[in-house]
């Protein structure tokens, strides 16, 4: 009954006519339709919960693809001819998972990403880290790391800051806030 056709309800009404000097069918009818009601109303909202979730996780990623470490990231890696090589021209984003929170990390001081990509011979994620001292500063990019589809095990590494070993990034906490004594890091 919840979706059937005007003929079709046309057709249940005529079939029920005769009920309908009995109390108890027309209670029971009364209640389906009721029952019917709270069901569309049911699916409707659970199409709405789905929606907004999928336009807010849209919203994230869109807003996560602003920030100055992901634009410079991907300048750097399009001025890196063997990463391109191996992608293929054009080499474009996909949309971020930003539900993977293992790889997708940010907070105000630093930052760990992993971008999907997408080009001409193959795909593949490139890993970033990055990090600034104090709010006004500009975020500096540590390392990046190129992840390919045919060699999951390996990594190309596109840029490594030389101010930081790969100790430094292996062991990076985002969740961790510099130690500022009068504005300079301690």
């Amino acid at each position: 009954m919840l979706f059937a056709t005007a003929t079709q309800r046309f057709m249940i009404r005529k079939s029920t006519k005769h009920l309908s000097n009995d109390p108890r069918a027309r209670d029971l009818i009364g209640r389906m339709t009721t029952v019917n009601k709270l069901l569309k109303y049911a699916s409707f909202g659970g199409l709405a919960t789905v929606g907004g979730i999928l336009g807010l996780q849209k919203y994230v990623a869109m807003k996560l693809t602003e920030n100055e470490y992901y634009k410079t990231s991907l300048a750097m890696l399009r001025n890196h001819k063997e990463a391109v090589k191996l992608l293929g021209e054009p080499v474009r984003e996909r949309n971020i998972d930003v539900g993977d929170s293992k790889s997708t990390t940010t907070r105000p001081y630093r930052a760990r990403m992993k971008v999907p990509l997408s080009g001409s011979k193959q795909s593949g994620d490139l890993y970033l880290w990055a990090q600034r001292r104090t709010l006004q500063d500009s975020w500096e990019v540590l390392r990046l790391e190129l992840g390919l589809q045919t060699l999951k095990d390996k990594r190309l590494l596109v840029y490594a800051n030389p101010g930081y070993g790969v100790d430094y990034v292996r062991n990076f906490d985002v969740d961790a806030v510099p130690d500022l004594v009068d504005g300079v890091e301690s």
